[in-house]
């Protein structure tokens, strides 16, 4: 065999692999790397947390600004509250519906009776039904709608430790606060206090469910309170078929 033949087909193999220039729109192992402009990096700016007023990140430090921000922003405005409350010796439900504050329906089932009210803006009438009787006065009074429970929930709030959690309520961002307690922080005469409110930013109270056993002279009441606002600024009021039938002098 003639090796030097050989040698010089060799040599000529690894010379080409060596000097390989790329085609077109490749970078040869002459030519230079292009330089890279560096792009600023946009800062992300986190938006601010806005707790209800008198709430921290585990606790509520102002229970009063809480319920006054409450009313502040419910003040006005057209709503849907259902009540309900149950104790030991029975359960009662309470339905409001309020257009504005004096023209509104309520409507309350209680143990052996029912009572409605309905305001037209200039006066009151009233049906209470207890058994088979049936009452129908009527006052130009047009006192406005409150509800016991939802006053109570100043009292309820008041938390030196609670959880508070972010949810959404339609799309919105509202704060959850859930806690139990063997003794309620505040009303020592509340025990085994379980505890659940769904709040806004601007510190309206969504809904509440508080259960509890309530002690007085060592008799001891299991209680479960709860209410929970819906159609807000989209209630409106009808007047009722009795109101025309019963009233029918008044409403002409």
């Amino acid at each position: 065999m003639d090796w030097r033949g050989v040698a010089v087909v060799l040599a000529v193999v690894v010379a080409g692999c060596g000097s390989y220039v790329g085609g077109p729109g490749e970078q040869g192992a002459d030519t230079p790397a292009p330089t890279l402009t560096p792009v600023p990096v946009p800062e992300v700016t986190e938006t601010p947390v806005t707790l209800p007023p008198g709430v921290t990140g585990d606790r509520v430090t102002d229970a009063t600004a809480l319920y006054e921000a409450h009313t502040d922003y419910i003040e006005g405005r057209s709503y849907t509250l259902h009540v309900s409350v149950d104790v030991d010796s029975g359960s009662s439900e309470r339905l409001f519906r309020v257009e504005t504050p004096t023209r509104y329906y309520r409507h309350d089932l209680l143990p052996g009776r029912n009572f409605t009210r309905y305001a037209d803006g200039e006066r009151v009438y009233v049906r209470t039904t207890i058994g088979d009787n049936e009452l129908f006065p009527s006052s130009d009074d047009v006192d406005r709608p409150t509800a016991h429970t939802v006053r109570l929930s100043k009292a309820f709030l008041q938390l030196d430790e609670v959880r508070v959690a972010k949810t959404l309520v339609d799309g919105e961002l509202h704060y959850e606060l859930t806690g139990s307690y063997p003794v309620h922080p505040a009303v020592d005469s509340l025990q085994d206090v379980r505890l659940r409110a769904v709040l806004g930013p601007q510190g309206f109270v969504r809904s509440l469910n508080a259960s509890y056993v309530a002690v007085s002279a060592g008799s001891r009441t299991n209680v479960t309170r709860s209410f929970a606002y819906t159609d807000v600024d989209s209630t409106t009021v009808e007047r009722p078929a009795w109101v025309d039938r019963e009233f029918n002098e008044t409403a002409e």
